[in-house]
C-alpha cells in the first residue's frame, strides 16, 4: 500500500515563481533521495508552471519522482487535500514553496523514525529568516519551547502552549489510522492542526533538536494580512473552527471535554480582544459564556465591571447634557 522508504513531499504552489528555484535546489541537495514530490499548482498566474516543469527532469535524474497537478485556484486547504489523495510514500511531509528544507532534513527524519518505531511523527527545530536577507537568522522556532521533547503533544497543540508547528515528517500509515481517511477540514488559514492533531492523539511525537528547515518571515504573511478588526476577528474564529472541526472528527471518548476546552480558551481570547478593541457587545457575549462555565478570572471580572461602570457613567453624562 505504501512505497517503502519513500518520503512524499507535499508542495502547494500559488504564484511562487520567485521561490521555486530555491526550493527545488534544496530538494536536489537532499542527502536522502527516495522522495516523491507532490506539487499542486493552485491556479498560478505567473511563471510557476514553466519553472516547475523545467525542474522535473533534473529531479528525476536525481531519483526524485514527481507528481504534478495544475488546477484552478481553490485555496491552500484544497491544494493540500488534493495532494494527500496522491501520497504513496511510507512517510510524508509538506512545505510552502517559499520555505525550504536543510540538506539533511529527510535523512535525519528517516534515521529517527527507523530507530523509533513507536513514533508517528518527528518534529524539528527550524530557522526563521528575514525575507530581505536570507542570511539574517531572526530566531529559532523551538528556542523558548520548554516542552519540545514531550512525546504527547495533543494537549500542547490544542492549547497552543509550549508548542510550535514548524515542519514535520509523518508516518503515512499512522496518519491514515488516526484520521480515518484523508479528508481534512479545508481552510485558507493552514492545515497543520488538521494534519497533526489526530496523529498527536494516537501516537508519540519525536523531536530532533536541530534546525533543519528555513521559514521566511514575510511582511505580508497570512497572520499579518488581516489588517482590519473585522478581518482579524474572522481569522481568529477560523482558527477556532479548525480546532473544533478536527477534534469533532476524532472518534475519542474525551471529545466533548476537548471541544469545551477549545471553546473556553477562545472565549477568553475573544473577551480580551474585544475589550481592547472596545467591542463591548462581543466582550459581553464571551463574558456571559465564561460566567456560565465558572471560568472567569478575577482580573477579567474587574476589567469587565470597570468597563460597565465607565459606559454607564458616559450614558449618564450624555442624558444629563440632553436634559439641559
Amino acid at each position: 500500500m505504501y512505497k517503502e522508504g519513500i518520503i512524499s513531499v507535499i508542495v502547494p504552489c500559488y504564484n511562487g515563481e520567485k521561490h521555486i528555484k530555491r526550493f527545488m535546489n534544496a530538494v536536489l541537495k537532499q542527502t536522502y533521495k527516495k522522495l516523491e514530490l507532490v506539487i499542486i499548482n493552485d491556479g498560478s498566474t505567473d511563471k510557476s508552471e514553466q519553472l516547475i516543469k523545467e525542474y522535473i527532469p533534473k529531479l528525476n535524474n536525481e531519483g526524485v519522482s514527481v507528481k504534478y497537478v495544475s488546477q484552478n485556484n481553490a485555496g491552500l486547504g484544497r491544494a493540500i487535500q488534493k495532494a494527500l489523495s496522491m501520497v504513496e510514500g511510507e512517510f510524508f511531509t509538506w512545505f510552502g514553496i517559499d520555505d525550504w528544507p536543510a540538506a539533511t532534513y529527510m535523512q535525519r527524519a528517516i534515521e529517527y523514525l527507523s530507530e523509533h518505531l513507536d513514533v508517528g511523527v518527528v518534529r524539528f527545530d527550524g530557522y526563521l529568516v528575514d525575507e530581505n536577507d536570507l542570511n539574517n537568522i531572526l530566531g529559532l522556532f523551538a528556542e523558548n519551547n520548554h516542552d519540545k521533547f514531550n512525546p504527547y503533544m495533543f494537549e500542547n497543540a490544542i492549547d497552543e502552549k509550549n508548542f510550535h508547528f514548524g515542519y514535520s515528517v509523518v508516518r503515512t500509515k499512522c496518519f491514515d489510522n488516526a484520521n480515518g481517511g484523508r479528508n481534512i477540514y479545508v481552510s485558507k488559514e493552514g492545515q497543520n492542526w488538521q494534519l497533526l492533531l489526530p496523529v498527536f492523539y494516537y501516537y508519540k511525537a519525536g523531536f530532533i533538536d536541530e534546525p533543519l528547515y528555513y521559514v521566511i518571515e514575510h511582511s505580508d504573511s497570512v497572520s499579518r494580512r488581516a489588517t482590519t478588526y473585522e478581518k482579524k476577528l474572522k481569522q481568529i474564529k477560523e482558527y477556532q473552527n479548525i480546532l473544533l472541526n478536527t477534534i469533532d472528527k476524532l472518534n475519542i471518548p474525551e471529545k466533548n471535554k476537548y471541544l469545551n476546552r477549545v471553546n473556553l480558551r477562545y472565549a477568553h481570547r475573544f473577551f480580551a480582544w474585544a475589550m481592547g478593541e472596545y467591542d463591548f457587545e462581543l466582550a459581553k457575549q464571551n463574558y456571559i459564556y465564561l460566567k456560565k462555565y465558572h471560568d472567569l478570572s478575577r482580573q477579567e471580572i474587574k476589567r469587565y465591571k470597570r468597563r460597565i461602570a465607565s459606559i454607564e457613567y458616559w450614558i449618564y453624562l450624555k442624558n444629563k447634557l440632553v436634559r439641559n
